[in-house]
């Protein structure tokens, strides 16, 4: 059976992201950098990792500014959307219909073994156990992710 990515970038989504952009308000950001890069790079921000701002095109191109503004990322991964999608939905609610449900593609998470939990990760409010970083908490990664984690275990 030939494998099929899991594509969440549908014209219906492509609307959605693009009207949550346009109708960004500074006065509803507390961060002025934040909404200064979602108007520069006409993304809608997603929030903050470790390391930078999360930005998400209408196209599904995710990008990662640093905070310093040395460094910037924009890729187009499918496990990497629906892990912003997953973060992003608490904020946008409108993104959620636009994680998928898990596919006969996709494969059980090798770092979770499907639980949605990592261990090592620890919520700072409760002390417990954090989402997977790789699926989300949702307990499957795409097959292309899962091949990904197999090749560079070994």
């Amino acid at each position: 059976m030939e494998s099929k990515e899991i594509n969440s970038v549908t014209p219906d989504f492509q609307k959605t992201v693009q009207e949550l952009i346009d109708n960004l308000r500074v006065e509803r950001f507390s961060d002025a950098e934040e909404y200064r890069l979602a108007h520069e790079y006409s993304a809608l921000p997603m929030g903050v990792d470790m390391w930078s701002y999360v930005l998400l095109t209408a196209n599904g191109e995710i990008i990662d500014q640093d905070y310093d503004g040395n460094f910037q990322h924009h890729r187009v991964d499918s496990q990497a959307l629906i892990r912003v999608l997953v973060a992003g939905k608490r904020r946008y609610p409108q993104l959620a219909k636009f994680i998928p449900n898990r596919s006969d593609q996709s494969k059980t998470c090798p770092i979770c073994e499907g639980s949605g939990i990592w261990e090592q990760s620890k919520d700072v409010a409760t002390e417990k156990p954090g989402k997977c970083f790789i699926c989300a908490g949702l307990g499957w990664v795409t097959e292309e992710t899962y091949s990904e984690i197999q090749k560079n275990s070994k």
